[in-house]
């Protein structure tokens, strides 16, 4: 029989969550305690915990673009994991002699199981889970190296408060991409195409701004790409036809990526510097700068865990 604990460092002054998002977490977090990650049908999770189905989908759509839960899409369904090391940093920011909340949390990672092949999407009502519905509304799109347009789903990433672009160089919000010359625009959607080309950005870079520079940053319908959040959003929505070979595997940079999502902000250019030594499908062995060697060598047990809630369950990851 399903069950949850609600923890201390989950509501009040520790991550302040409360109703049926906190019900969400704790039972999130209570699956990923026991090796498991949550795997479960919103029509299953309301009836359990007496809201309604479209309720169940906007509080988890709320507690993942918190980027507090990490959702798999996998071909019928969606696995749910707590985004381990962000609320590491979170909680160390909030702890207090009086109130450790930070300890508390340590305490519940090494509660911890592995997660264990076998023991994946072990949930009550597996067989009678359904696929999760989208809740994200559409961003317009473009395909590369060409003008059709296409209807993309906003990527998390956009909306990230650990983007480093979106907190220390402008206000998304504002008005402020007629002032940006080539090296703003290339220094604000690096990391986007490093991601998206497996990590030789350059040439898909510049094919995106030379596409839209030559559109005068216009949109179907005419409306023009203003702010540092559409600009990203329309970045994240280009479709790159030929990805780059640069030793890197998909399933690397799948994990790679939500590393350098919760990286310090100081570090997460340094995470685009990584170059590769050995890859497999299911390991990697890679050289990093030194700064970020000794950050990895620090939260080695949550960047692990991230590589096998993101990944696959058997991943190993080595850096020096």
């Amino acid at each position: 029989m399903r069950s949850y604990i609600t923890y201390d460092w989950m509501v009040a002054c520790g991550l302040g969550l409360k109703g049926l998002p906190l019900a969400l977490f704790a039972l999130t977090a209570s699956y990923n305690r026991r090796g498991c990650k949550m795997y479960e049908s919103r029509e299953s999770l309301a009836a359990y915990l007496g809201y309604s189905e479209k309720q169940v989908g906007k509080a988890l759509q709320s507690l993942v673009s918190a980027e507090l839960l990490m959702c798999r899409k996998l071909e019928r369904h969606r696995e749910f994991c707590i985004n381990f090391l962000l609320i590491k940093g979170i909680l160390e920011k909030k702890s207090t002699r009086d109130n450790p909340i930070s300890e508390y949390y340590t305490a519940f990672l090494k509660s911890c199981k592995p997660m264990r092949l076998e023991e994946q999407s072990s949930c009550p009502d597996r067989e009678q889970t359904s696929p999760m519905k989208e809740n994200n509304l559409p961003v317009e799109g473009e395909e590369s190296s060409t003008v059709s347009e296409k209807k993309v789903p906003i990527m998390q990433e956009q909306n990230s408060p650990n983007n480093i672009y979106d907190k220390n160089l402008y206000n998304p919000e504002d008005n402020v991409l007629p002032s940006l010359s080539r090296t703003d625009l290339i220094d604000l959607l690096f990391h986007v195409f490093f991601f998206k080309n497996n990590c030789s950005p350059m040439p898909e870079l510049e094919k995106f701004i030379d596409f839209y520079e030559g559109r005068e940053w216009k949109l179907r319908g005419g409306k023009t790409i203003t702010t540092i959040t559409e600009l990203i959003r329309i970045a994240e929505s280009w479709t790159v036809k030929e990805m780059t070979e640069t030793g890197f595997k998909a399933s690397f940079m799948k994990g790679w990526k939500e590393v350098y999502k919760i990286a310090p902000e100081h570090l997460q250019k340094e995470v685009l510097r990584v170059k590769t030594l050995r890859q497999t499908q299911t390991s990697a062995r890679i050289k990093c700068p030194e700064k970020l060697t000794d950050w990895l060598n620090q939260e080695k047990q949550t960047i692990e865990i991230i590589f096998r809630s993101q990944v696959t369950n058997n991943y190993k990851i080595e850096w020096v």
